[in-house]
Formats: structure tokens, C-alpha cells, sequence
């Protein structure tokens, strides 16, 4: 009798609501204490948010609060990147219209954009 396959799945709760950082670290020990304030932790964690369907999920995310995470929209479409509430914004390719669910066509603009993608993922 052949053994069960095995199934691996993530489980990820969208009406979650992330942690909020502390005003102040508190600690018994006074020289531990550390003022946050409004300072913002340097994100070390960028989402390349792709086509519609992935501009669409981060959307969500932003939506539900996942704020201390860089997103990037990207896309061939300019008129899709337009309509995005994601601050930044990368057009993949030159033509400016979308790809027509053409995956080989998607992939050619993307490879066209390999410096664009990696100056928004090191910027």
C-alpha cells in the first residue's frame, strides 16, 4: 500500500491585525529603556506585488494594516499601475497595455525590466 501523501500549507489570516510596536521598550533595567516615538523601523522586507492579481492582494494587505513591509507594483499595464494606491510603481516593458494573459509575452517584458526590477528592490 503506498504511504499518504503529504500535503505542506500556509495559513494566512488577512483579518489578523499585526502587532503594533511599542511607544517604549519597558525593562526593569533602567539603561534598557529605549523611546521608539514615531520612529518607523527601516523595512527589511520588500513585496513585489505582480500583474492584477498580485497589486490586488497587496492592496488588501496595505488595507489591513501591514504597513511596516515595502510594496512594489508592478505591471505592463499603466493604466492598472494608475489606479493603485501603491506608492511605488514600476512599468514593466514599453508598450504601456497589458500583456493579454500571455505568460511568455509577461515574461519577455519583465526580463526587458531585469535593471528597473533590481534598482526597486535595492532602492
Amino acid at each position: 500500500m503506498p504511504s499518504p501523501k503529504r500535503e505542506r500549507k500556509i495559513l494566512i489570516d488577512l483579518d489578523a491585525q499585526p502587532m503594533p510596536l511599542p511607544d517604549v521598550v519597558v525593562s526593569d533595567r533602567p539603561e534598557l529603556i529605549v523611546d521608539l516615538g514615531n520612529l518607523r523601523p527601516p523595512s527589511e522586507i520588500k513585496v513585489m506585488a505582480i500583474g492584477q492579481g498580485g497589486i490586488k492582494a497587496a492592496q488588501i494587505l496595505i488595507e489591513k494594516g501591514y504597513t511596516h513591509v515595502d510594496y512594489i507594483a508592478c505591471d505592463t499595464d499603466v493604466a492598472l499601475l494608475a489606479e493603485t494606491s501603491i506608492p511605488v510603481r514600476l512599468q514593466l516593458g514599453n508598450s504601456g497595455i497589458g500583456t493579454g494573459n500571455n505568460p511568455s509575452l509577461a515574461r519577455d517584458e519583465a526580463v526587458a525590466s531585469t535593471d528597473k526590477i533590481i534598482r526597486a528592490l535595492a532602492g
